[in-house]
This record gives C-alpha cells, structure tokens and sequence, in this order.
C-alpha cells in the first residue's frame, strides 16, 4: 500500500504511459486494483511485480516483475523505469538478474517479453539480455505487439 502512490504516478507520467497497454493514465481505482492483481500474483504464482529500489538513495526507481498478463499461460517480464533512470543501463541490470532468479529460484522453463515495435529503448534492453525475437502479435485494436523470448532457457 506504501507504494500506491508511486504507481499512479510512474503510471501517469506521458513518457512512460505511452509504452504500457493503451496508452492512457492509471487512474486511482486502476492502480489500486493493480497493488491487487500483484497481491494475487504473490499468492497464486509465488512471484509477481515488485518496487525497485535504489539501495544507495533508497528511492524507488520504478516497478518490475514476472506476471501472467490476462491469465496468459506463458510468464512475461515486466517493468518501467522513471525516465531520469533511463540510459543508464539499470533495465539491462534488473532483467538480467530477473532472468538469473527466474531461471536459478524459479525454475522457469519460458518468459517472455512484450514490447511495441516503436520501442527501441526496450528492444536493446531484451536483445543485451539474451531475449530474441519471436514474432508479431496483431491486437484486437489493429496495433501490433512484438514478443520476445528468453534463449539462455533452452
């Protein structure tokens, strides 16, 4: 709950809203029922998105995690960053070490990652991370969804 506000705001910033689902601000009630899914994630999965700390500042730098989008089978990384960390490798940093405990603690066989195509940022992020592309996914509202997987789970 100590993190509520943090999410609205990371999730209402324009340069970062503007990757995550539709593009649209989190309102109070989306994010509140987010801390929720994540709660859930924890309870049915045994992991889930978390606050990513720095233990120099102690400040959040933003959120990540493994979750399950829509109940899709297949685990997915995920994370946003506040835009004055970006370019300084942190994402490269903590998907990397996801994929270590994902893979090491875990035991996942599979994850993913998606993207959209215009997000080059991202993409360079999962390609120094051992992910590759895997194809194009065609939304229901005609945009299209680049997925990623993991090939050092192989």
């Amino acid at each position: 709950e100590t993190d509520l506000e943090l999410v609205k705001s990371l999730y209402s910033h324009p340069s970062v809203i503007r990757w995550v689902d539709d593009g649209q601000p989190i309102t109070s009630d989306e994010a509140v029922a987010w801390m929720k899914k994540t709660k859930a994630n924890y309870v049915k999965y045994g992991y889930g998105m978390f606050a990513i700390d720095d233990i120099k500042s102690y400040g959040t730098l933003g959120f990540g995690g493994i979750v399950h989008p829509n109940g899709q089978k297949t685990p997915e990384i995920k994370y946003a960053f506040k835009p004055d960390c970006w370019g300084l490798g942190l994402a490269t940093e903590f998907v990397n070490g996801l994929m270590n405990y994902a893979i090491e603690t875990l035991q996942l066989t599979e994850v993913i990652a998606t993207i959209s195509p215009q997000n080059e940022a991202s993409r360079n992020v999962l390609l120094k991370s051992n992910f590759e592309f895997s194809h194009a996914l065609q939304n229901e509202d005609g945009t299209v969804t680049d997925v990623y997987s993991n090939c050092s789970i192989k």
